[in-house]
C-alpha cells in the first residue's frame, strides 16, 4: 500500500526483507505484519472495497535496454512488459540524437515494434509521461562527456506498466504492475553521475506518487535496492530519498545477506 507520509528524518516507510522479489511479492498475502510502524493497516471494510495493486519497481535507463543485473531478471520474468518499456523509450528516441539506440532503433521501428505499431497493444499499456527537453547537460561532467547528446525527456519520470493480459487481473489476485523509474540516460560507463541519478530518482518517485494517488485503490510498492547495482549509487543515498518523501516500500535483499 502506498502511503504518503509527512517527511520526517526519524521515521522510515522502508521495510527490509530477505528473499526473491518475484517470488515473495507475487505469492504473499497481506497481513498486519506487512505494514510498517509508520502506517495504520487498513480495516477489513477498507481492504474489501479496494483493488489491491502490487508495483515491482526498478531503476531503468532511457535507451530501452534491460540487459544486466536486476533489469535482466525483470526482462526474463516479464518479456511483454519489457516490450512496452522499449517502445516507450523508442517513442522518445528523438530526445537522444546520436545516442546508442541509433540504427538499432530504426531497424526495430521498421519491423513494426516502435512508436505504437505492431506487437500487442503498444504504448497504450503503460502509464507514463515525458517531460519537455531540459537542455543540454546538468553540470555532470561524466554525463556530458560520455553522451554528447540532449537530456532525455524520460529522465526523472516513471513508466507504470499494468498487467498485459486480462488473465493477470482478477478479483482474488492482486494486479501486478511494473514500475520503471528512469534514473539515468544510459548504462555502463555512460551512466549518469551519482548526483544526477539521485536527482532523477527523487523526481521519478514523485511522478510515481502522482500516478498512484487514487484512494479507491490499494497500492503496494516492492523493490530491490535500486540504483545500487549497475548504476553504482550506494543504497543508503537512495533510501534517504524514499524516507524523505515518506513512501512506504518493501525492499528485498538476497537471502545470503541474512
Amino acid at each position: 500500500m502506498l502511503t504518503i507520509l509527512s517527511p520526517s528524518p526519524s521515521k522510515s516507510g522502508i521495510k527490509t526483507t530477505h528473499g526473491d522479489i518475484f517470488q515473495v511479492a507475487l505469492e504473499r498475502n497481506p497481513t498486519a505484519e506487512d505494514f510498517s510502524s509508520t502506517s495504520v493497516p487498513p480495516s477489513s471494510t477498507e481492504s474489501s472495497s479496494k483493488r489491491r495493486r502490487i508495483v515491482l519497481l526498478h531503476a531503468c535507463n532511457t535507451l530501452g535496454s534491460w540487459g544486466g543485473g536486476i533489469a535482466l531478471a525483470f526482462k526474463e520474468q516479464f518479456p511483454e512488459q519489457y516490450e512496452v518499456y522499449r517502445e516507450h523509450c523508442l517513442s522518445h528516441a528523438n530526445d537522444r540524437i546520436g545516442s546508442s539506440l541509433g540504427r538499432g532503433a530504426e531497424q526495430i521501428q521498421d519491423r513494426g515494434i516502435g512508436r505504437g505499431r505492431g506487437r500487442g497493444r503498444g504504448r497504450g499499456w503503460g502509464r507514463g509521461r515525458g517531460r519537455g527537453d531540459r537542455g543540454r547537460g546538468r553540470g555532470s561532467g561524466q554525463s556530458d562527456r560520455n553522451h554528447g547528446t540532449q537530456d532525455s525527456s524520460l529522465v526523472g519520470t516513471c513508466l507504470l506498466i499494468p498487467p498485459t493480459t486480462t488473465s493477470d487481473i482478477s478479483d482474488t489476485n492482486p494486479s501486478v504492475y511494473i514500475g520503471c523509474l528512469f534514473t539515468s540516460r544510459a548504462y555502463g560507463r555512460n551512466r549518469d553521475s551519482p548526483e544526477d541519478i539521485l536527482a532523477a530518482t527523487r523526481q521519478a518517485l514523485m511522478d510515481l506518487m502522482r500516478q498512484t494517488n487514487d484512494q479507491s485503490e490499494e497500492w503496494e510498492l516492492h523493490a530491490c535496492r535500486f540504483n545500487s547495482g549497475k548504476f553504482g549509487v550506494p543504497w543508503e543515498r537512495t533510501a534517504a530519498i524514499i524516507e524523505e518523501l515518506g513512501i512506504e516500500m518493501t525492499v528485498y535483499v538476497p537471502p545470503e545477506e541474512a
